[in-house]
Order: structure tokens, then sequence, then C-alpha cells
């Protein structure tokens, strides 16, 4: 059980510093990171659009 925490301590330490890594350099690019955020969101909103047309088509099949 031990050995299981410390590999996920790890890993989260991993990530933190990753995250940290790409904040800091989004702040040197900021025009580059600003691009890809509003690029992700678009995408985002693409996808939730999907999402809400097939769950409103199988409600119609399941109420139809």
């Amino acid at each position: 059980m031990n050995y299981l925490k410390e590999i996920l301590a790890s890993k989260k330490k991993e990530i933190t510093s990753c995250r940290s890594w790409m904040n800091n350099n989004s702040e040197s690019n900021g025009a580059e990171y600003t691009v890809k955020k509003v690029l992700r969101n678009q995408f985002d909103l693409k996808l939730s659009s999907k999402k809400r047309k097939n769950t409103g088509l199988i409600k119609n099949i399941k109420s139809g």
C-alpha cells in the first residue's frame, strides 16, 4: 500500500511541475497561448453542442 502511495505522490509532483512549466511558458508566449486557448474553447463548444444534439435525438427516440 505504501508503495502505491509513493507512486501516486511522484506522479502528482510530475503533473504539478508540468502545469507550472506550462504556466510559466504561457506568460512568455502570451499570444501563442491565447490562440491555443481560444482554439481549445471553440473545440470544447463544438463537442458540447454535438453532445446536446445527440442527447436530444436519443430523448426523441425513447419518447416516440
